[in-house]
Formats: C-alpha cells, structure tokens, sequence
C-alpha cells in the first residue's frame, strides 16, 4: 500500500485556516508534527501528535502514515466516506481530529471546522453545509446537543476519544433519528482497538476491529496487535506503554474479553487509587453518573490522611443538586462506600484537554 494522500475534498468552511495549512503541506508531500506551536512539517511518511494527557506530562506520539491510511480503507466502506462531508468539533492538536482530516483528503470527502463556535453555530454550520459526518469526542457530541433543532444531513456520528455512554447514544438518536451512532475504542499510540456499530451489548465497547488480535494477560490488562500501532514516543513517555516479544502492545488498560468477542473496558492502571486496602479505579463511577445524569462527570482522588484517598465526584452543567445525591446514592449501594465517590462539586464548565478529554490535573487543584 502507499501511503500517500492526494488531497481532492474541498474545504468548505476552514476560519483560521488550518484545514488549509494542513493541506499545503499533504500537497507538498511533508510529514506532520501537530503541537503547541502549531502543525510543522516533518519527514515524509510519518505523522507526530503532540499530546498532553490526564497528567500533564507531554508526550510525542510517532507513527507512519501508513499505519493510518491502511484505516482509511477499511473506514471508508464502513462509513460510506467517498461522498462524505465530515464535521470536526475538535482542533487540530487532538489526534482524533488530525486523524479525521486526513481521512476526508484521502476520501475526497470534504471537510468542516466546527472547533471554537457555540453549539447554535455549530449546529448551524451542520445544516448550511449538509455535513453528513461528525467525528467528535462523548464532551463535544454532548456540546452539539445543547443547540436546537437537527441537521437533515447527518448520517452518521463517529465517537471517540471516551466512553460514549447509553444515555448519550440515546439522546444522539433521538435527536437526530436519521443518524446512525458509532464508537471505538483506542488510544493516540494504538489507534482502532474495537468497533461498535451500534448493536455491541451495554457496557461493551465493540469487537476487534478489522486486522486488530486482542488479548488479556493474567491481570486482566489488554494486549493489542495490529498493522495500525504507533512507532514510538518522540518525546516523553509512559511506564504503562509496554511491548511484548511477539509484537503486541499494552498502554495499561484493564478490561476483559466475553465468549462472542466483545470487549469491556475497566479503565487505565495509573488511575487505580488506594481508599483503605482497597485498590479502587474512579472509572466505574465516571461511566455510572454520567449516564445517570447525563452530563459530563470526571472522578478524581481527593488525598486524605486517614484513608490513603477519597474519590470525588465533578458534575458539570445539567442536574440538580438533588439529582447528584440521589445518583451517587444509588452508585455507592451497587458498589459500597470504599469505591463510590465520597462528595461532589459541580464544575461548570468542565476542563477539557486538547483531546476533548477532562482534565483531571486542574479537576483535582480544583476540589
């Protein structure tokens, strides 16, 4: 396969210019380094993203261009992508974004920047535009919904980037019936781990997708093998991202595998906290509350001298206050009082990282 895009989609509302920058440089057959100072050229063939996860800590992930253009393909006849027109919430620091750029170039489908307008404007450029695509994260998807009305064109939603949870998928659907909803399940140095078209069980993130081998070692962590893996880290790193001798790859995810191939994801190694002598992941409760209240909730570790941690539960614009308590009643009686959130805050609006992710490093300064 080469990989080479040529760029033929046209661009049809691009404000600061970025879809256009990015490209000038696709044309003139330079690589890309998306980062804080912007998209700059790199060697051929190869793509760096610029990421700033949970912690702060920055990393620069590597990867060949082929090892995304072999996922064009296969998105292209899952998604109908040949007479697409994607609308992309997020800028172009978040990977998912650069990824659903460069997608739509070698597609020829054409390309939206949604990123930065309030949600009546986003939805309105879905309609003045006709686009029938929107990659977006579950904290953008949940933005668009707070504008009114439809957009006739939209057909399909592709998520990202998060756990889309079943009161999201619903309230999506209901909104806009004609739209069918998808999600994935990666990360920036795995890309497509599993796919869920829409008719994977609650609470499970899909199947493999095509070309991906999953696996789960003794401790329940997830291994991943697939032509679509990143090369390495071109600045940081992480001790959870591991390689095995036959080429399988872990970035500390705890999940399991059911008997008809459906995957379900716990949550990340490093986000495990000690309340007592229990070793609890604040994950569970993320999923349970924002489904519950459907809004966005991020759970973070409030230090406490007597019992090692607390969790705590950060609520964003939506319910009431009664809501909340109730919701984490319920929460901490399916699960007990060591691994349910001991107290909230509302935080409106809710950080978000580049990604489109809670930043939980200013949602813990901020308790």
């Amino acid at each position: 396969m080469v990989a080479c895009i040529d760029w033929q989609g046209p661009i049809l509302f691009d404000p600061r210019g970025t879809f256009g920058h990015l490209r000038g440089m696709v044309a003139a057959g330079q690589g890309v380094r998306v980062g804080p100072d912007g998209i700059t050229a790199i060697d051929a063939g190869h793509i760096e993203c610029t990421t700033s996860g949970s912690s702060g800590a920055p990393k620069r992930i590597r990867r060949s261009l082929e090892s995304w253009t072999r996922s064009f393909v296969r998105n292209g006849a899952i998604f109908g992508l040949q007479d697409a027109v994607i609308g992309l919430p997020g800028t172009m620091a978040q990977s998912l974004t650069l990824y659903a750029a460069l997608e739509a170039a070698w597609a020829g489908a054409g390309l939206v920047d949604l990123s930065g307008l309030r949600a009546d404007r986003q939805l309105g450029q879905l309609v003045a535009h006709g686009v029938s695509h929107v990659y977006a994260t579950p904290a953008q998807a949940e933005m668009i919904l707070m504008g009114e009305g439809n957009a006739p064109s939209l057909r399909q939603w592709i998520i990202g980037g998060g756990r889309l949870s079943a009161d999201l998928r619903q309230r999506l659907a209901h909104r806009f019936p004609q739209a069918r909803v998808a999600q994935f399940y990666g990360a920036s140095e795995t890309s497509f781990i599993t796919l869920d078209p829409g008719d994977a069980p609650e609470g499970s993130v899909g199947r493999a997708y095509p070309e991906v081998e999953i696996r789960t070692d003794g401790a329940g962590e997830l291994w991943v093998r697939s032509p679509y893996l990143f090369e390495g880290y071109g600045l940081g790193g992480s001790p959870e991202t591991r390689w095995s001798d036959d080429g399988f790859l872990s970035v500390g995810e705890i999940g399991q595998i059911d008997a008809d191939g459906y995957v379900y994801v716990q949550g990340r190694k490093g986000r495990v906290v000690q309340v007592l002598d229990h070793l609890v992941s604040p994950e569970p409760a993320e999923v349970f509350l924002s489904e519950r209240l459907g809004c966005p909730v991020a759970v973070v570790a409030r230090r406490d001298a007597l019992r090692g941690a607390r969790l705590w539960a950060m609520v964003g614009q939506g319910p009431q206050g009664a809501q909340v308590e109730e919701a984490l009643a319920a929460f901490r009686h399916r699960v007990g009082p060591t691994a349910a959130p001991h107290g909230w805050q509302r935080v409106d609006p809710l950080p978000l990282l580049p990604s489109g992710k809670p930043d939980l490093q200013r949602l813990e300064a901020m308790i």
